[in-house]
């Protein structure tokens, strides 16, 4: 269940910069396929959340709140947003896949590239969104 919650500049600086560490960690090339995959998924997670508390918004850690951030982007960046949500979406159920289930020969070189461009075009999306919304939130980069 989502919440309001008012954020601060330092607040979403301090999110970019972990999303960006994660981007960094996920390419490095000694880590195995799966490890690289979750790290990945988790900074295009960690953009979803910023552009939540971006707009004040906090979803709860509870049963389903990865999909729930996911979806709950489109709200804010719209429909160009729609098909990096099912592509978001597709790399939850991956993720969790590898994390639970424990199904790592799926997660290929192949597989783990395609999230490392999706996880560019997040970035890119959401700092121009925020550029043009919320410059406010910014002055810390």
């Amino acid at each position: 269940m989502p919440e309001f919650k008012r954020t601060s500049s330092d607040e979403v600086a301090k999110k970019i910069i972990i999303a960006r560490s994660w981007a960094q960690s996920a390419r490095t090339p000694i880590l195995p396929s799966e490890l690289k995959y979750t790290v990945a998924y988790d900074a295009c997670r960690m953009w979803c959340e910023i552009v939540l508390r971006a707009e004040n918004v906090r979803v709860r850690s509870t049963h389903g709140h990865h999909a729930q951030t996911i979806d709950m982007v489109t709200d804010f960046l719209g429909d160009d947003f729609e098909a990096m949500r099912n592509r978001l979406q597709q790399a939850r159920k991956t993720r969790n896949s590898v994390l639970y289930e424990g199904e790592i020969e799926y997660v290929t070189a192949s597989i783990v590239e395609d999230l490392l461009v999706t996880l560019n075009e997040l970035e890119a999306m959401v700092m121009s969104w925020l550029k043009e919304k919320h410059s406010d939130l910014l002055p810390l980069l």
